[in-house]
């Protein structure tokens, strides 16, 4: 078998995968952490972590204007990643979506690595991740430098 350094550029060297069944609320601007995190330990500080994020039920609440719901991808205490936002509408009291999101992420450094999804409304009406306990996951894939 080959060692890790020995795998060309390019090559997955690992994959590592969390879910999360909690469902958060929030009805701030401030961002909170979703409940889904995994944590990986690259093998050379010259690789890159790919991380997918699905979650599978953002809800926004008391809709009765645009609103939007903000996620962002989190490596440490460093965004590494921020959507500008799920929108909805006013036709309905209440809304559901799904969201992906995916990111090459640089982290330079052989230590465990943990990455993790937060979320905040963007008004003081509120918003739930991961309602109804639907699975939500984070797939990090290590790719040689």
């Amino acid at each position: 078998g080959f060692t890790d350094a020995q795998m060309p550029a390019g090559s997955v060297l690992q994959v590592v995968q969390g879910t999360s069944t909690t469902t958060v609320y929030n009805a701030t601007t401030t961002y909170v952490d979703t409940g889904l995190t995994a944590t990986i330990t690259p093998s050379s500080t010259s690789s890159k972590v790919l991380v997918i994020t699905t979650n599978p039920s953002v809800y926004k609440t008391n809709i009765t204007a645009s609103s939007s719901v903000n996620l962002q991808t989190v490596r440490g205490t460093a965004i590494i990643q921020t959507s500008t936002g799920i929108s909805y509408n006013n036709a309905a009291h209440q809304q559901m979506s799904a969201v992906s999101m995916s990111v090459l992420d640089s982290p330079a450094t052989t230590s465990a690595t943990t990455y993790k999804t937060q979320f905040a409304s963007a008004d003081t009406n509120g918003a739930h991740s991961n309602l109804n306990s639907n699975i939500s996951t984070i797939i990090l894939i290590e790719i040689g430098g």
